[in-house]
Order: C-alpha cells, then structure tokens, then sequence
C-alpha cells in the first residue's frame, strides 16, 4: 500500500491553474478540541490542524449532499462512488489511483493553546473520566489534554471552476455542523469561517432549517441565543443529556429496562411492571452501543446493546453550538438523514462476564420490534402519559428529541 507523506505547505506553493477556483477563508474555532492529530485523541503540537482531516470532513459533507438532494433524481451507489472518486480521488477497480482534485492548504495557526478549564460532560467527552481533578483517557490512563477554543488559521480551498458550487455548499455544511478533531457530533471543535478578501473578512452564511430539510436533514434552534459559543454549546449537551438519561423528564419513563427485564425473566420486584413496553429500545436511534447497569443483584446483569454485525451506530443527531451571526451562537441539533434505520436489527448481550452471551436479536419492526409503531405509541401514550416520545408529541426517539430541543 502507498504511504503519502502529510505535508503543510504555506499557501504560495499551490500550483494554480488557469481554469482553477481558489479562495482564502479564516477559520476560528469556538469550542475545545478533542484531538486532532494523526494518533486518535491525541493532539499534535506541531500540527494542531491538519489539511488531510479538513478534507475528510469536506468530503464526508459532499457526500451527503450529493446523495440526498431532494430536487435531483438520487444517484446510485456506483455513480456516487465514481463521482467521489473522480473529484475526491481514490482507486478503481483495477487499482488505478486517482488522486484529488481538491487542494486544501493551512497556515498561520494562531493561539494554539493547550489545556481548558471547560469540564464537559461525559455526553460530550464520552471516552474520557474524571479521576481526581484531572481529565483522562479510559483507554489509556493518561492525563487528557483539551486544546482551548480561540484557534485561528488560513485556509486555501482550489478546485477546477467546474466544481465550485459543491465544494462552496460541502464547506458550508463543515462550518455550520462539522468541526476540527474528534467528536465533532458533539459539539467539540466547531467553526466559525470568513472569505477573506485581502483585509476584509465576510462571515459565511449558515444553513438555514429549510436548506437542511432539501437534503433530508432536519434542524432544530434552542429558543435562546447566546454571545458566548461554550455556552451555547454547553446548553445543546445539557439537552441531549436530560432526554436521554431521563433527568428533568422521569427517569423510569423509558422503555428500555422495562424492555431488559422481560427479555432475561429477571426482576427486582421494585419496579412496577408496563407490559405494553417490554420490546422496545427507542433510543437505540440516537446512537449505539448503550450500556446497560442496574443496582439490584435480582434485577440483569449488566449488558449492552449492539447493531447487529456492527461495534457501533453513529448517532445521526449531531449537538453543537452554531453561528448565527457575528458574537451570536445558537445550541443547535441537526438529524441527519436516517434510512439507514429502517432495516436496523439490534442485538442484546449480557457482558456482565468475560463470556459474553447473546441475549436476544431485536428485529427493527413487527409485533416484538425496537421500534414501536404508530398504534403502539397510542397505546402507551393513553397509559403512560411521561413516555418521553409521546409527551413531546414525537414519532420516534430522534423526531421526540428535536421537539424537546426546540421547547427548552
């Protein structure tokens, strides 16, 4: 396998042809960053901002945008992948290499500063546990490093003029939703971005909830604006956070224990029995695994949930903090498209032991399915009016979650 060398090159050493676009932007950073180097999790002080991990990001947009356009005829699987290949570069099937079409250059990286005082939560940080005072990584043991919000750099985008509207949008959506380093879903590492025209600079636009809903997303503002980008970013993960862990709603309300109990015939006896909830893990939407403890030595062991044939199902619900203008931030949450959902099994496994056992596979719909269906959601609204999905007049989980996001 070819190694490419990762270089940085100052803007001066792009090579521009004549029939090329190419455009100057600053990029400030408004949250913390979690890594960000070329090791995961880890920064890199020599090169905190990485021009390969910008394209990743540039790609990963322009993927969606190119495949969920609801004003175009969608693109197969095969056209898509020789479109991203063609413009992002890659191998074909006899292993010709393509290489990029899209030039992305960085320089002059300002306050490069590490260490934060922000103290997350784990809805933020997820790998990360607090151990006395200090931050550290639950993989490694090792002090954790947040590298401070406040960097700034210049970044340089060339493409052929032909692809300069996808590229424009694709940067659009990076600026508005994606960010530099590691869980950017999160909010962690998000942007905030300016053409720059010799001195001036020009705020970029961000998405707007209609722009998102041509492209099968949908967006969700908290009521309130903040000056601050933490903290409006600490107010989109105190959202997820009470919705999912139940706090402020009704922490038995979910269906999930309910549903754990019946599958492994174990019960405290504590809990008052809801039949009508016990085949249901509605938060499996938001994001796999989950990891399931409970307190009583009758009640389960401790377990987790899986998709099937998979480690992990990133959420599709990305929680950050947004620019709406100069010094105003918004908490935001976008749901990205999700067809993915509606042929996902989940499998249930007790992990409570070193031999791990396989509880029980979840089909995604039918009579004992995850997800609860319409009419079963009715029969459990008139019973249990706190079930979080019908009390904030939800469909499901995520479309649940967006109502209660924009109410708070």
């Amino acid at each position: 396998m070819r190694v490419r060398t990762v270089t940085q090159e100052p803007i001066d050493f792009i090579p521009q042809a004549s029939n090329d676009w190419c455009q100057l932007f600053l990029v400030t950073v408004i949250t913390p960053i979690y890594g960000g180097g070329v090791e995961a999790g880890c920064f890199d002080a020599d090169m905190p901002i990485r021009a390969a991990s910008i394209r990743g990001q540039l790609r990963f947009w322009w993927r969606l945008l190119q495949k969920h356009k609801s004003s175009e005829a969608p693109l197969s699987d095969k056209q898509l992948f020789q479109r991203e290949r063609d413009l992002w570069g890659g191998m074909n099937e006899k292993d010709q290499d393509y290489s990029s079409k899209i030039k992305v250059r960085v320089a002059n990286v300002k306050n490069k500063h590490e260490g934060s005082d922000i103290n997350p939560s784990s809805y933020a940080l997820f790998p990360l546990r607090e151990t006395g005072s200090e931050k550290t990584d639950n993989r490694t043991g090792d002090k954790f490093p947040l590298i401070r919000e406040g960097i700034q750099f210049d970044l340089t985008i060339q493409c052929p003029v032909e692809y300069k509207e996808a590229v424009w949008e694709a940067l659009r959506w990076w600026a508005s939703f994606g960010g530099i380093g590691a869980r950017t879903r999160r909010g962690l590492g998000a942007l905030e971005i300016s053409v720059k025209q010799g001195e001036e600079t020009d705020l970029m636009l961000p998405v707007t909830s209609e722009e998102a809903s041509e492209y099968s997303c949908k967006l969700a503002m908290g009521k309130t604006g903040q000056k601050d980008a933490v903290a409006a970013w600490k107010s989109a993960i105190e959202k997820l956070q009470h919705f999912r862990s139940g706090e402020k709603i009704a922490p038995s309300s979910w269906s999930e224990s309910h549903a754990i109990r019946g599958i492994t015939k174990r019960d405290s006896k504590r809990h008052s029995p809801k039949p009508e909830m016990l085949h249901y893990f509605p938060r499996a939407a938001l994001g796999l695994p989950i990891i399931f403890e409970f307190k009583d030595s009758q009640d389960p062991q401790k377990t987790e949930l899986t998709p099937k044939d998979y480690d992990r199902l990133a959420s599709p619900v990305i929680v950050k903090a947004m620019y709406i203008e100069k010094n105003s931030y918004r908490p935001i949450a976008l749901r990205l498209p999700v067809a993915h959902l509606q042929s996902l099994d989940l499998v249930l496994t007790d992990i409570s032991t070193d031999e791990k056992a396989s509880l029980k596979t979840l089909a995604r719909s039918g009579d004992n399915g995850w997800w609860p269906s319409p009419e079963q959601l009715q029969k459990i609204a008139k019973k249990y009016p706190d079930f979080p999905i019908t009390a904030n007049n939800g469909e499901d989980a995520i479309s649940a979650f967006l109502n209660y996001f924009r109410k708070k």
